[in-house]
Formats: C-alpha cells, structure tokens, sequence
C-alpha cells in the first residue's frame, strides 16, 4: 500500500485543488536498453518498485526510519526526499550500465547544498566511486572516479548547471567510453558536452545504487545528501537520441504506430583482425528515432542510441554480414537496413591492418592501467621517441615541480604492453636543483622536444630541460644505450653541453646528426664526436619557445619548426640546412590551413610517404605541410572513423606523436592515464 506521511497529507490536498495537473504515467516510452525505472507510481511500504522488468527494486529508508513521502509530480506522484533525514532509496545491482550509460530524471529542489547527491553508483563495497551526480546548484558528474563539474564562468565568478530554484526541471546524462564523451541536458536541451571522460574503463557492473545520498556516505554527519523531490527516473544501457531527449522532457503521452524507415547507407570496414568500424545515416520517422540493434549474421550484438558502432568480436578471417534495425520511442521496430559484408583479416597486427585515414585506440593501454604508475611522466612538458630497432615509443619527463623521478618507460608495438626500461633513482639520493643525481643518474627534467632517437648507435639523445626542484634551464645532455646491461648503466653524461628550456631538436638521417635549438641558437650535434659534438650553426637569431616543435625533410635538406604559442609568436619557421657551414633562413608565410602554427608544441614529424611534414593537436584531423609550395593542408578522417584520439596534454605533445617508417603509421600518447592511439594518413593525401 502506498504510504504518505500524515503531515503532508493537507499540502497534497491543497496542491491538488491548486489546479495543478499531474499527467499519468501513460507516457510510454522504449524500453530497449532500459536497466531500471522508477515511476515512484509503485511503491508499497519501503519498496520501489522497477518497471522496466529486470526486478532492481529499491528499498527507502532515511535516519528516522519513517514511510516514503510522495506527493504530486511531473508524471503521477514524485518522492520526497529530506535531506536532514538522509533519505535514500537503495539497490544492489548486476547489470549496471558499462560501456554506454543514459541517466535520466526529474527533480525539483530547493536545496542550498552544494553537495546534494542525486544519484551514487559504488562497487559492492562502496569503497569505489563509479557513478554519481550531484550539486543542484553546480551539477557535478563522477564516472570511474573521474570528476567534473561544468563552469562556464570563471574561477572567481563560476556559471554552473543549476537545477535548484524550487521548479520542476529534466536532467539527463549521457556517458559512451569510445571517446569518453559526456553529454548533460537540462530540460531536453544540451548544456555541456565533453571527451575523454573515463575512456580507459568500462564501469563495473556490478555495485549499490543509492538514490538521495552517496552510497558511502551514510553518516547523519555528513551533508551531501539531497533535498526536495524526484520523479520518472530511468538508466539506460544506451544512448539515448537528441529527439528522444527532447521528448523525455516534455512529459507528454506518446501514441505512435508507425515504425521508422530502415537505416541507410550503412558502412563497415575492419580495422584489425577482431575489430570493425559501422556507420549508418539515420532513417526517418513520425516521431523520433530513440536507437538501433545491431545484427552480425542475423545475431543481435548491441544496442545503441549513436549511428555508429564498433564490434569488437569479429573472428579473425571469417567474412561477416551486419544489418541495422532502428526503433522508435514507442518501441515500433523499422526494416533491416542493406547488408554490408566485412572480411575480417585472417593475422597481423593492427599497425599493418588500418585502412588509411582512420585512427585505432589500443583498448587497455595506458600506463596506469598495466604498471599502476601514476605521476605525471608525460604532462609535464615532456616529449618521447620512437625506438625503431625494436618498434617502441620511449618516453621521459618529469622535473621542476611535477615529478622527481627519472626512470625510462617504453610502449612496445609488438606487444601492445608498457614497461619500465631502468629503475629509478632511489628517493634519498634525489636531490633537488643538480644536473646529476648522487647515482650518477640524470635529474628529472621536463624534456620539451629536446629527445630524439639515433637508429644508426640505438641510443636515445636528451638534452636541456627545466631540472627538478628549481626548474633551471639546464639538465645536461646524456645518450643512453638501451643495450647496456644493467640497464641503468647506459646513461651517458655529455660534459660539453648547449643545454636550456624550451629546446627543439630533429634527428637528421642524412647525415646521422642532431639538430638543436635553444635560446636563439641553433646548433648541430655529432654523435660521433663526443669530445666537441656541437656545432653553432646560427648564433643568437634562431627561433625560440617552450613550444616549438620541429622536424627535417631529408630529402630537401629543409629543417622546419613549427608553432610558439603561450610565450611566441605562432609561426612556421624554415631553415635550409643542405650547406651546414652557411644555413639560411627564418619566418615563412605559408598558406592554407594555417590555423595549425596556433599550436601549443603539437606533434610533428616528417613522412617520407606522402613526403610532407605531418602535425597533429587535437582532434581526429591531421595537418600536412609541403616543403615546396608551402601549403598547409587540413586532411579529415575516413567516414568510417570513428575513434578521436584523447585532448593533447596541456603543456604540449612535443615528441610522443611519432612516424613509424616500417608500418607507414603514426602513433601518440596523451597522459599516463590515456591509451594509444595509432594513426594512418588518409588515402586521398
């Protein structure tokens, strides 16, 4: 039996013949991909019911141990929820949504809690945090203990997503981890979308659901809880559509017969051995189209509100057959789209396998997720190389304020695994503000673009850099051998070094060189003679930034570097380097697409495929640039693509967006908590 407490009995009553009309809970909608609903209709003494039909029923309880409030809503009856109280629905579940989430609700609130927990999704134990959202005068989302929190204001004077105020408003979040995108819509229209948003890990499926509160927290001490009442709330395993969105937040009935049209131009393509890529156009209907199943060999193998979709369970050389169906908001199901068949490759890794323009995210492969490391290696200015003896990105940094370690991580391509090439200077032998820590190690630095690597002697080149603890432009430059046994034994201190801050560099494989510049001065490094390696090649007028970037055409004899924003002028600049004794050059106007020399230390390298210099910030574009005609060139992604690598870290990518030679691919890393994404040109390029 339904249970209100007595003293809101005459309020209902008064609200009642206040000419406030409730709309029944007739509103239908589709119940595809709907993991629980609660109408707040249903409840009987301390139980919520679920209407979606998977029997998540919620138990309420609050501090005082008193019945359920419920009072008129948007759609039948709403709950009430006292935040002095702390009244909570609660429910374990196992099917909680881990790979695309929609949660949608109605809330009214006049809660002044900043904290005010809407809904909290923790791992049986409640000691992760895997879900919430909270702060109806600041809207907040937590996915896998990634936080955020939209302001579109500033620091002093913050423009949040508020949904207090005492008035009905609709909220929906929206979550996928391909691209980590979060979407929040208030009252059926968008407000905030984001990337990268816990894009590394699915969300456990199993956990406790708390409504009200935050699961762990269930102290009466604790002042997060929420205040003020809820009605119509749904979790969805899907995405739901715009229109769907839209609808949901009019609180209308829906009465609807006729099914959508079938999807059209559908598109697959396989991107590795095990992996297709599906797109499709997104068919009419009387109403809205809310998703689409999708079908590999008449086999229904997902559910999705996007028109795209990545299967990741194709059998290594079999050939497949995909269909899509779309559905509507009352469930009305379309016809079959066209069938496109995919012939999954039979062996191979995906760096031989990727069709040109389309990047691949390597599932589970960030450094935290394989080794557990956490500081920040990589975001502190810091750049890397690609090792192509043994087809691995190396990378080093730290420095400064960031990270006092200096041990050597590297990404091998053959594996798709992370390890820890040398061991790191033991913490009481790290001293702050030296070039040389007491076990004759190198000091953590911020590496900028000052790494390369030397095919010819496998050995990896450091130079300059902000050191650890004052951030003095120095460092020192080392070479390190990554054949020397013990590892740690293969740094090498170059005594007579042109070290600094903000330092370029480009590996130059005509002539096995370095070429470096660093407080106006370019010079050129030799390798091979370590007893005077450097040669000033242009004194005190070469460019100069923390944020430069630069690469060598071998075949032109051209060394170009790119960008200076955050300190310099965004520019390109090109020096002629084929007479060493007398190189020439400076500023260039180039034209095109020349948004790219905005960059903050974007990724560059040359490609001797295309044969143009290859730049990357951000986005699933690149940018090329010919050396003879000096255009810029904004090259798109394949329509199939459907992977958008992470946001570049913000102090710059520098040299971990590297050029494999032997794959014809590009590869870049973003952060110690970011996969790797590999990269190949576009085929109209």
């Amino acid at each position: 039996m339904m249970c209100i407490k007595k003293s809101k009995l005459l309020a209902i009553i008064l609200t009642f013949f206040s000419c406030v009309i409730v709309t029944s809970h007739s509103l239908a909608a589709s119940e595809l991909g709907l993991i629980l609903h609660w109408d707040f209709d249903a409840v009987t003494d301390n139980t919520v019911s679920d209407i979606s039909g998977n029997g998540n029923d919620g138990t309420f309880s609050d501090d005082d141990s008193n019945d359920p409030e419920l009072n008129p809503g948007i759609l039948g009856q709403a709950i009430t929820f006292d935040d002095t109280n702390k009244e909570k629905i609660r429910v374990v579940v196992d099917n909680f949504p881990s790979q695309e989430l929609s949660f949608a609700v109605w809330v009214r609130s006049t809660d002044n809690n900043g904290g005010s927990t809407i809904i909290s999704y923790r791992s049986p134990d409640r000691s992760s945090s895997l879900f919430k959202v909270l702060g109806v005068n600041g809207l907040g989302v937590l996915i896998n203990s990634q936080f955020i929190r939209p302001n579109f204001g500033t620091e002093d004077e913050p423009v949040y997503i508020e949904f207090g105020g005492g008035q009905w408003h609709h909220l929906v979040v929206s979550w996928s981890r391909r691209n980590g995108v979060i979407t929040i819509y208030k009252d059926g229209i968008e407000e905030y979308q984001g990337i990268d948003i816990s894009r590394t890990t699915a969300i456990p499926t199993a956990g406790v659901i708390t409504v009200g509160v935050d699961a762990q927290r269930w102290s009466t001490a604790w002042n997060g809880a929420y205040g003020g009442d809820m009605d119509d709330l749904r979790i969805y395993n899907r995405l739901l559509s715009q229109d769907e969105i839209t609808w949901l937040a009019s609180a209308t009935p829906l009465n609807d017969n006729q099914p959508p049209s079938a999807p059209t131009a559908l598109q697959a393509v396989a991107v590795s051995q095990t992996e297709a890529y599906l797109h499709w156009t997104s068919p009419a209907d009387n109403e809205f189209v809310a998703g689409y199943r999708v079908y590999r060999d008449n086999n229904l193998i997902g559910t999705t509100g996007d028109t795209s979709f990545v299967d990741y369970a194709m059998n290594p050389g079999a050939t497949h057959s995909y269909k899509v169906v779309a559905f509507d908001g009352a469930s009305n199901n379309s016809s079959a789209s066209m069938e496109v068949t995919v012939q999954a490759p039979n062996s191979g890794s995906v760096m031989d396998i990727l069709p040109a323009g389309h990047w691949y995210e390597v599932q589970n492969s960030s450094v935290w997720t394989q080794l557990g490391v956490k500081p920040d290696v990589m975001g502190s200015w810091s750049g890397g190389v690609y090792d192509t003896n043994r087809e691995r990105l190396v990378i080093w940094g730290g420095g400064h304020l960031n990270y006092d370690g200096n041990e050597l991580y590297a990404f091998d391509f053959n594996t798709f695994n992370w390890m820890q090439l040398t061991k790191t200077t033991p913490k009481d032998q790290r001293v702050k503000s030296v070039q040389v820590y007491d076990d004759g190690m190198p000091t953590s630095v911020h590496t900028y673009d000052g790494l390369q690597y030397l095919p010819t002697l496998d050995k990896f080149f450091a130079s300059g850099g902000s050191i650890w603890g004052s951030g003095g432009c120095s460092g020192g430059t080392w070479l390190y051998d990554f054949n020397a046994v013990p590892a740690e034994s293969g740094w090498v201190d170059i005594a007579d070094d042109k070290a600094g801050c903000g330092m370029y560099s480009a590996y130059d494989s005509a002539t096995g060189n370095i070429w470096y510049g660093s407080w106006g001065n370019l010079y050129e490094f030799n390798p091979l003679n370590l007893s005077s390696p450097w040669t000033t090649r242009i004194n005190g007028t070469a460019a100069e930034s923390f944020y430069r970037t630069a690469a060598i055409d071998p075949n032109r004899r051209k060394m170009v570097v790119l960008g200076g924003l955050s300190g310099g002028s965004p520019e390109t600049v090109i020096y002629d380097i084929s007479n060493a004794n007398a190189v020439t050059g400076g500023v260039v106007t180039t034209n095109g697409a020349t948004e790219i020399e905005n960059s903050n230390a974007a990724g560059f390298e040359f490609d001797p495929t295309s044969d143009k210099f290859v730049a990357w910030s951000g986005g699933n574009q690149v940018y090329t640039l010919a050396t003879d005609s000096l255009k810029w060139s904004r090259i798109e992604p394949e329509s199939t693509n459907l992977i958008t690598p992470s946001i570049p870290a913000f102090r710059g990518t520098y040299g971990r967006f590297r050029y494999v030679p032997s794959k014809n691919v590009f590869v870049v890393v973003n952060g110690m908590q970011q996969n790797m994404f590999i990269y190949k040109l576009s085929a109209n390029n």
